[in-house]
C-alpha cells in the first residue's frame, strides 16, 4: 500500500526545510512566523485529495466474444473499439448497456469515463 499522507508530509516538510535554509532570517521572531504561518493548512500546499476508484464487475466478455454474442452486422465491433478499450473485458454495465441498444432497440447516455 502506498504511503500517500506519509510522502505528502514528507515533501512538505522537505520544501519548509528549502525555503528556511534558502531564506535565513535574521531575527528569530520573524523565523519562528514564518514557521507558524507554513504550518498552517493551505498556505503552502494542500493536504492529498484521496478519491477512490470502484471496482466493477466483469462481463467477462473482451471485445472478441462480446461481439461473437451480437448480430452480424455488429461484427466489426472489436476492430472499431480496440484502440479505445484495448484487451481489456466489458465491465458488466457496459456489456448490458450495449445489450440494451442493440437487442432491446433502447437509448442510452454514456455520462462516465467507463463508456
Amino acid at each position: 500500500m502506498h504511503d500517500l499522507v506519509g510522502a505528502y508530509e514528507r515533501i512538505n516538510q522537505i520544501y519548509r526545510w528549502y525555503l528556511e535554509s534558502a531564506f535565513p532570517l535574521r531575527y528569530d521572531r520573524l523565523s519562528e512566523e514564518r514557521e507558524r504561518l507554513l504550518s498552517q493548512e493551505g498556505i503552502l500546499s494542500q493536504p492529498p485529495l484521496l478519491e477512490t476508484v470502484p471496482v466493477y464487475p466483469s462481463s467477462g466478455y473482451d471485445l472478441k466474444a462480446a461481439s461473437e454474442r451480437l448480430p452480424a452486422e455488429y461484427a466489426d465491433l472489436q476492430y472499431l473499439a480496440k484502440n479505445l478499450m484495448g484487451d481489456y473485458p466489458l465491465h458488466k454495465h457496459q456489456w448490458e448497456s450495449l445489450d440494451q441498444v442493440i437487442h432491446q432497440k433502447r437509448d442510452i447516455v454514456v455520462t462516465t469515463g467507463t463508456g
